[in-house]
């Protein structure tokens, strides 16, 4: 609406004074309200983009817990590979045959703060104790010997294979004749 328009229709100028002031306070109401609602527009619109960046932020946040819980896991994997590995060499050095048995037996074995198994050759000295059938026997001297063949004679007296004695030379024939 202008003065013009208003001049036209035959209207006084102070009354066309009038409407164009209250005229004014409208169009200031009207531009008040296209930029509140500018605002709340853009309000709209950053809070859709805030959702948006907060659920990749939230998302990813995620992700790095799932990595972490993975990377956590992994790591006690490993550790307890190592360890039952550790314990597998110590139990193959100390010349063990069932290795799971053992190392079931063996019951639960602690690292220091090196990564090396705590006590371990006292527990396996006592495995060897409880359960010796687990173990190779270990090679004890004797002052027999074994003739040519691999056997090792029975104590029978004889030195060298031969009687020390005659009696004991008869004595031996006596007790092969009687098998």
């Amino acid at each position: 609406m202008t003065r013009e328009y208003l001049k036209e229709l035959g209207i006084e100028v102070e009354i066309i004074d009038k409407i164009m002031a209250e005229h004014g306070k409208s169009v200031q109401k009207l531009k008040e309200l296209e930029n509140v609602k500018e605002d709340l527009t853009e309000a709209k619109a950053t809070i859709e983009k805030l959702e948006k960046t907060n659920k990749d932020n939230e998302d990813l946040q995620n992700q790095i817990k799932e990595y972490k819980e993975k990377l956590e896991t992994s790591e006690k994997e490993r550790q307890a590979e190592n360890k039952s590995r550790m314990i597998e060499d110590a139990l193959r050095n100390a010349k063990g045959s069932d290795l799971e048995y053992l190392k079931f037996k063996l019951g639960e074995v602690e690292l220091d703060k090196d990564g090396n198994l705590k006590d371990i050759e006292s527990k396996i000295k006592d495995l060897k104790e409880k359960h010796p059938s687990f173990f190779e026997a270990e090679e004890v001297e004797e002052e027999t010997k074994k003739d040519d063949s691999g056997y090792k004679p029975l104590d029978n007296d004889l030195k060298d294979g031969k009687p020390a004695s005659k009696e004991a030379a008869i004595a031996s024939e006596f007790s092969n004749a009687l098998g």
